[in-house]
């Protein structure tokens, strides 16, 4: 089974109609200008009509996802509740990143603290590299700019910036631009999904470095599997599993939770590899189950904090389970 990570973004794809290239000109004019604005703006009354903005349009099926894995809600109060917190957290994961990227490095590490160096050390005194698996939990800015700047050699695998309608997919070069400042303004490496990532994958790995996928939001819809999620079963892309077990290096969780304004704390923890002689697809499944089952802990503790509440797939649980 071929399941290596493809991209949305297609060979050749033209240029995307003017206004887009326009919104994409004011966002990044927008990149240099808010950081300059005052954090009671930015993380207070912005964020939340930002979050509305967002995900408003979606309220109906985010609350359907939550009480699917979660349960249902106590009350209106409770549902009301998860709903505010929730729009101002996605408020927030959009203004943080452009904070910690131009954040002076002693303040972004005081900001971000991070749970588990000792098992990062071990990791990279044995000399093999380790596969990171990440999620959508707490601030995107937060998960990659916690180790790149404490000197760790760090690649994250992401799809390329681009825009779909009815006529098609567009590159946004510019966009994808800034996410690569971004980036090397945090010391790690962006890697394209279909821009030969096994290759990069493997050199990472060679130096003894972490090379970073998402687990919890498939990229595509092919080669992905349902796996048990709280009270429902969830689609996640296989991939991710496969790659680190081909490789035979330690697996590591990555999990970020937001403390407080643009505060984080990095949970890392080094998972157990399947039990030698499964075919390759069930270990993979098996590794992916025991992340997933580590995630959810937290999402349970901090479900305003999970990003793909709107978009994650999920289907019942069969009888038996």
């Amino acid at each position: 089974m071929n399941a290596g990570l493809e991209s949305r973004d297609p060979a050749g794809a033209p240029n995307p109609p003017w206004k887009i290239v326009a919104a994409s000109g004011v966002v990044i004019a927008l990149f240099h200008v808010l950081r300059w604005l005052p954090p009671r703006w930015t993380y207070g009354r912005f964020a939340k009509r930002l979050g509305w903005l967002m995900r408003g349009h979606l309220k109906d099926d985010v609350l359907r996802h939550v009480a699917g894995v979660l349960g249902d809600f106590p009350d209106e109060e409770a549902k009301q509740r998860f709903w505010d917190q929730h729009a101002m957290h996605l408020g927030r994961s959009v203004f943080e990143p452009i904070d910690l990227t131009w954040m002076p490095k002693p303040e972004l590490l005081e900001r971000i603290e991070l749970v588990g160096g000792d098992v990062l050390e071990k990791v990279r005194a044995e000399g093999r590299g380790a596969v990171l698996f990440l999620n959508h939990l707490g601030s995107p800015g937060a998960v990659v700019a916690s180790l790149g700047p404490r000197g760790y050699d760090v690649a994250i695998a992401g799809n390329a910036i681009n825009y779909a309608d009815a006529n098609g997919m567009y590159r946004l070069d510019r966009m994808e631009g800034l996410i690569q400042r971004m980036f090397r303004g945090v010391s790690v490496e962006r890697v394209l999904l279909g821009d030969d990532l096994p290759a990069k994958m493997a050199r990472v790995l060679a130096r003894n470095g972490f090379f970073g996928m998402f687990i919890d939001f498939p990229v595509e819809e092919k080669h992905t599997v349902p796996l048990p999620f709280g009270g429902c079963r969830m689609d996640v892309h296989i991939g991710p599993a496969l790659l680190a077990l081909r490789h035979r290096v330690p697996v590591l969780s990555l999990t970020a939770v937001r403390t407080g304004e643009n505060r984080h704390r990095i949970v890392v923890s080094r998972l157990p590899l399947p039990a030698p002689g499964l075919r390759l697809q069930k270990a993979a499944e098996v590794l992916l189950q025991t992340a997933l089952e580590e995630m959810l802990l937290v999402v349970r503790s901090q479900p305003e904090q999970w990003w793909p509440w709107d978009v994650v797939r999920l289907s019942p649980n069969p009888p038996e389970a």
